[in-house]
């Protein structure tokens, strides 16, 4: 999901460890699993958001079985360097182009999680 790729390319090296030890576990996990991750990782870095698996219909049945017709993009909330949540923004597929939504919303979803994580750090207890 595109919330999962945001949480995971934002959190702390030893929670992606620790979740890819746990993706490894899985049956017929891919060798190439943690190049795979890198590469998920520094893409959503790059672009400043993460976008929905092409793959991904919206449940764990294969997409020839259940295709959802969404897609998404998200962005961390992120606060005191910790990643508290991702707000997401999901359409039907047949109605936008993801650059024409990346064009149109992505400043107002970033600035959405921004304005989260400043609300969450003034009402959290000093640390």
């Amino acid at each position: 999901s595109a919330v999962g790729r945001a949480s995971l390319a934002h959190c702390t090296p030893a929670e992606r460890a620790s979740l890819l030890r746990q993706l490894q576990r899985r049956p017929g996990a891919a060798r190439d699993l943690p190049e795979r991750i890198e590469t998920l990782v520094a893409e959503v870095l790059r672009q400043g958001y993460a976008v929905r698996d092409p793959h991904y219909g919206g449940s764990d049945a294969s997409i020839d079985t259940f295709d959802d017709q969404l897609r998404a993009i998200a962005v961390p909330v992120i606060a005191r360097k910790r990643v508290l949540g991702c707000i997401n923004l999901v359409w039907p597929r047949r109605f936008a182009a993801r650059t024409d939504v990346v064009a149109r919303h992505l400043r107002d979803l970033q600035q959405a999680a921004s304005a989260i994580a400043d609300a969450w750090v003034a009402g959290a207890a000093p640390r």
